[in-house]
């Protein structure tokens, strides 16, 4: 069964940070501001699980709704593509591997759009520790995860359509994406948080 939410992040600024000039040679007087920004999940909000999908959850592109589709163990993950539009294939470290969520994203709107670029996030584990979303900052040179060009099969399984999510994605649309964490093995996923994502993804007990 497949439960919806619907959610526009909010952000509110209560007062602006304005600096007030002065033709004297005291220094000028910095007005503080407030501001309140949305919180990170915590176990007290909503959570997505397995299935779920979200609308209207991205605060500067509303036209796009989430499905998360499943999520996995896996000792590679395939990034790209790089120079001449090859993919790579990446191993998880020695005594570490991969939590792979995989998701769908969908134009709802009346025009094209670039889809939203998830970049950051953190897993946490039933150790209580949190782990940063993986991202290959070496690209190709990332020689602690022996990058090399990813086979036919390893592209099918991690993009699953020809467009990725930050590309252009036409009205009703649907191109798949997937997040990827890495945990030492001797953990046990619990809860993903991306960011951008108003809520965060329950994986314990899948």
């Amino acid at each position: 069964m497949i439960t919806t939410w619907s959610c526009i992040n909010s952000y509110q600024s209560t007062s602006d940070n304005i600096t007030i000039p002065s033709t004297s040679t005291s220094q000028p007087t910095l007005i503080q501001s407030t501001e309140t920004f949305v919180p990170l999940p915590t176990s007290t909000e909503i959570k997505l699980n397995i299935g779920d999908s979200i609308s209207e959850f991205f605060v500067d592109k509303p036209y796009f709704s989430l499905t998360v589709l499943a999520w996995r163990e896996s000792q590679k993950a395939v990034d790209g593509p790089y120079v001449n539009e090859i993919y790579y294939t990446f191993l998880a470290q020695p005594g570490m591997k991969f939590i792979v969520i995989d998701y769908e994203l969908k134009n709802d709107g009346v025009r094209p759009h670039y889809g939203p670029i998830f970049s950051n996030g953190e897993i946490v584990t039933n150790k209580g520790y949190y782990y940063p979303m993986w991202n290959p900052l070496g690209g190709v040179h990332s020689d602690e995860y022996s990058p090399r060009p990813s086979t036919e099969s390893e592209i099918n399984l991690f993009i699953r359509t020809n467009k990725r999510v930050y590309d252009e994605i036409l009205p009703e649309e649907i191109v798949s994406g997937y997040w990827a964490y890495e945990i030492p093995d001797d953990q046990i996923p619990v809860e993903a948080i991306v960011f951008g994502v108003p809520h965060g993804i329950v994986l314990e007990g899948d």
